[in-house]
């Protein structure tokens, strides 16, 4: 079995896979020859985990030959897989893993009571993240300390806000696509 690559867009705005550099990875990553699944997600204002986990089930269960590429709380969705189940690997944009002090992040129930950080690195042969420093959102020092805890290869930006929003879009991300594929290979 091949390996595959599921995208799975933020949550707590009007996200789709259609935003921000979602369709440019996606097209790219494709003509290198790797499935790519990139599907809305339900709610994505009124983000709940387990509607989101019972959706990433519906059609396209992740085995340990999947890449999850999560953004936001698609990327702490990915990780919360990631601790109990093997994956292929893992990419990371713009992740957290506490609920920012923030309410609309805690009714979500996507931040478990407990990370199993070593789950996640065994479950996971390759952890690539990305942030900026001027997310205003997710700080710089949640994302370094989550680097860190996860063992990743970390890239950090100056500008680029939270990689791709309405107001500061980021529609290409060439740097992700090719670190993808070199992990790929």
């Amino acid at each position: 079995m091949g390996i595959s690559l599921v995208q799975i867009h933020g949550g707590l705005g009007e996200c789709t896979s259609n935003d921000q550099w979602l369709p440019y990875s996606k097209t790219h990553l494709e003509k290198a020859g790797f499935a790519v699944t990139s599907k809305n997600f339900p709610n994505p204002i009124k983000t709940d985990y387990k509607e989101w986990m019972d959706f990433l089930f519906s059609g396209c269960k992740p085995t340990k030959n999947t890449v999850l590429i999560g953004h936001s709380m698609g990327a702490v969705l990915s990780l919360r897989y990631a601790m109990e189940n093997k994956l292929g690997g893992l990419v990371i944009v713009s992740g957290f893993f506490t609920t920012l002090k923030d309410d609309l992040v805690k009714k979500t129930n996507f931040i478990p009571n407990v990370w199993n950080w070593k789950k996640i690195k065994a479950n996971s042969p390759w952890i690539i993240q990305y942030h900026t420093k001027d997310d205003p959102y997710i700080t710089v020092e949640e994302a370094r300390k989550l680097s860190k805890l996860i063992d990743s290869e970390y890239y950090e930006f100056e500008g680029g806000y939270h990689l791709g929003n309405e107001e500061f879009p980021c529609a290409a991300f060439p740097h992700l696509v090719s670190t993808i594929l070199a992990k790929l290979k």
